[in-house]
């Protein structure tokens, strides 16, 4: 798609470099940063089955790990809607600590999985996505859904 749009995305990767390389890694790492995994191709995990998911999530676990000495965390790409608790068992008793969604200020019923805000909003201002999502809480609060359930 890319070549049929007369991107050449190889040039742009080797002159922007939008990523961090295994260096860079290495020595954040040896300065106390700790880097969490994000998959392997960054798929949208309901759209997989959940022997993929733990594989996407452990290998790519795995390969951090051996850049950084350990890995821990886990984010999910996109969201963790559609990701069962029988994922969390699996990959928790494998080492991985905590996982992050992104639906917001939730609760979630995995005490592990650690809700953020998504900010990738380029419309948005900070304090106006934080804003709504503060309100948007307050109102699921008191309709009782506030619970992320998997």
């Amino acid at each position: 798609m890319a070549k049929d749009a007369g991107l050449d995305y190889r040039s742009y990767l080797n002159s922007e470099q939008p990523y961090l390389t295994t260096s860079q890694i290495e020595h954040l790492a040896s300065q106390g940063f700790q880097f969490g995994a994000h998959s392997l191709s960054h798929p949208l995990y309901e759209s997989i089955s959940e022997d993929e998911q733990i594989e996407q999530t452990l290998k790519c676990v795995d390969s951090l790990s051996s850049i950084q000495g350990t890995c821990k965390l886990f984010s999910f790409p996109f969201t963790d809607n559609g990701v069962k608790s029988s994922f969390f068992d699996s990959v928790y008793k494998q080492g991985v600590e905590y996982t992050f969604g992104t639906a917001g200020i939730k609760d979630d019923e995995q005490q592990r999985n650690i809700q953020r805000i998504p900010m990738e909003q380029d419309q948005y201002s900070a304090q106006s996505i934080l804003y709504s999502e503060y309100c948007y809480c307050l109102l699921r609060q008191l309709i009782r859904r506030n619970v992320v359930h998997h």
